[in-house]
């Protein structure tokens, strides 16, 4: 039995990948406080290097907010 695979074809989950995205895009300024108000609570309960990634992350949204904002969507 041969494997066929046309090298110009998307995946299947290409939709559903492309859509979480352009939610992900849309909603960063507010995912990027979701993440701040996480990594307050993980520095209280854990210490900074457990919430470091999600103050990283944080900086990663608002920065790309202000400096590309919503060109990505277009």
């Amino acid at each position: 039995m041969a494997f066929y695979h046309s090298g110009l074809s998307l995946p299947a989950n290409f939709s559903f990948v492309m859509k979480f995205y352009n939610l992900l895009i849309k909603y960063r300024f507010y995912l990027s406080f979701v993440a701040v108000a996480l990594a307050i609570w993980v520095n209280i309960s854990a210490g900074f290097w457990a919430s470091f990634i999600l103050y990283f992350l944080a900086v990663i949204g608002f920065v790309s907010h202000f400096m590309i904002g919503p060109l990505r969507l277009i």
